[in-house]
């Protein structure tokens, strides 16, 4: 049997978030930092000394994640379509969803390690079900629908920026 994580309260405050005494709000959400996160959370497999030595690069790589997961619908049972490694490259560069309409566009946003997109989505509410028991790469309760939609408005949103407008 797989393990399965899940916050400790997926009750959301506003928007997104979890109920949290560390968590801060900011732009009317309720979110975690990076390092609330890994105090907070258990990850399968998460190499904190990589976390540690390169601590502030992966804190401008958890913003990326969640960034890209808020809003996001969530499912009632795990969805398989992405794992948690395919989806880190998503946050790492956006346009890798649909590579033939945004070919032309940089949406590279620096590396992102798997276990931070995983801190992410657990900070957001999402529940993982690990791939095996010593593997760190799992899969969240992620709508496909809604994860498409919200990579096209990042993509958009890019677009308008490196057009100008």
């Amino acid at each position: 049997m797989m393990e399965v994580a899940a916050s400790a309260d997926a009750s959301p405050l506003k928007k997104i978030g979890i109920r949290n005494g560390g968590c801060r709000e900011e732009e009317g959400f309720i979110t975690m930092t990076f390092k609330e996160a890994r105090e907070r959370f258990h990850v399968q497999g998460i190499d904190n000394a990589y976390l540690d030595t390169n601590a502030a690069e992966q804190d401008m790589a958890f913003n990326n994640c969640i960034r890209l997961l808020e809003g996001v619908a969530k499912t009632k049972t795990i969805r398989r379509q992405h794992s948690s490694y395919g989806l880190k490259h998503y946050a790492e560069d956006p346009a890798k969803m649909f590579p033939s309409a945004y070919a032309d566009l940089n949406t590279y946003t620096g590396y992102v390690h798997e276990s931070t997109l995983i801190l992410a989505a657990l900070s957001l509410g999402f529940a993982c079900e690990y791939r095996g028991q010593k593997s760190m790469n799992c899969f969240f309760n992620i709508s496909e629908t809604s994860l498409r939609t919200k990579v096209k408005q990042l993509l958009e949103e890019a677009k308008k920026t490196a057009n100008g407008q």
